[in-house]
């Protein structure tokens, strides 16, 4: 399965058995260079001490939720992963065959709500409130050409969410990205489980392991007079304010 989040603290170290667990600082390993540059990046170098006298921010993943943690009493996340439970990309919730969007609408259910401006995974195309269409892509679309995960190589054929620059013969850094699709199973007609892939997700269009806007191939930090939103990047993969993520399935 191919999700958005299934992701980060999973691959840097050999095995499952050696993973530091919950109690560690996750980003020991999982930092910008981290594994002698082997592993994805999975978040930007913080600023320095002169960096942030000069007005520069941190744009470290997601805002409000740790990367490690549970899920209360009342359902909500403190974190989104728990390495000791051992389950696939060790989250805190048991996604096999489901969408990473029944992790997200723990903490974004009106974002996920049929009719919002994110779509969930099914669309509600007869407008009686209960969505029961999948969201997918045409073949045609670009989602399955210049930013299917498969032609990007590695690591970002088999972890997509990772954040991957290349170092080009001049010196410059270009920012590779992927735009990845999840596999759910669904019952069909006659009450059997069916896969369904290539299904638009919580994660096709947002990252949460990274929160700043990139234009194709570059490097930047969030220019907020660009945005039409009072607050944050929304973690998208690419810039909105141009249309390049939109792009992708449009």
């Amino acid at each position: 399965m191919r999700l958005g989040l299934l992701l980060v603290l999973c691959f840097a170290l050999p095995a499952l058995a050696a993973h530091p667990g919950s109690s560690a600082p996750c980003q020991d390993c999982h930092t910008a260079g981290a594994a002698g540059g082997k592993a994805p990046i999975v978040t930007p170098a913080e600023p320095g001490f002169l960096a942030r006298l000069t007005g520069k921010k941190s744009f470290r993943g997601h805002p409000s939720v740790s990367c490690a943690g549970a899920v209360g009493a009342d359902g909500v996340l403190s974190g989104c992963h728990r390495p000791e439970d051992g389950r696939r990309s060790l989250l805190v919730l048991d996604l096999a065959g489901k969408p990473v969007d029944v992790l997200c609408v723990r903490c974004h259910a009106e974002a996920a709500r049929p009719g919002a401006h994110h779509p969930s995974y099914k669309a509600d195309k007869d407008k009686d409130g209960v969505p029961e269409t999948l969201v997918r892509p045409a073949p045609t679309q670009e989602v399955f050409g210049e930013w299917a995960p498969g032609l990007r190589g590695a690591p970002l054929a088999r972890f997509p969410d990772a954040l991957v620059f290349q170092t080009l013969p001049d010196g410059t850094r270009k920012r590779v990205t992927a735009v990845p699709l999840g596999e759910v199973v669904e019952l069909g007609p006659d009450g059997k489980p069916v896969t369904e892939k290539h299904i638009v997700t919580c994660t096709t269009c947002h990252n949460p392991h990274h929160g700043y806007l990139v234009e194709v191939g570059t490097e930047e930090a969030l220019n907020r007079e660009m945005v039409a939103r009072a607050k944050g990047d929304a973690l998208l993969r690419l810039r909105d304010h141009t249309n390049a993520l939109c792009e992708v399935c449009h």
